[in-house]
């Protein structure tokens, strides 16, 4: 769900996969959703399209006590109960 230094190598990885004959989708932010699609990478979009300033302009993220908290509660908790949910639906047993 991170940064674009965060995602890109996980579309990487997804291309390898897909060339190799893997079945791949790809869950993230919204905003990676275009250069997915430029790569013909299946994706899913989680967690609602972040407006990356407003992440920029979250004061609790320039706070020594607070950042990592807040870190995590835009990147990790907010979506990841729809994380789980796309997950359990592609998941094929076996």
């Amino acid at each position: 769900m991170g940064s674009a230094g965060d995602v890109h190598p996980f579309l990487g990885v997804a291309v390898e996969l897909l060339r190799r004959g893997h079945e791949v989708t790809v869950l993230s932010n919204g905003s990676f959703e275009s250069v997915a699609r430029r790569l013909n990478v299946p994706f899913i979009s989680v967690g609602g399209t972040v407006d990356w300033k407003d992440v920029g302009n979250d004061q609790r993220l320039r706070h020594q006590g607070s950042a990592w908290r807040e870190a995590m509660r835009w990147a990790s908790v907010r979506p990841m109960r729809e994380i789980f949910e796309q997950i359990k639906q592609l998941n094929a047993p076996g």
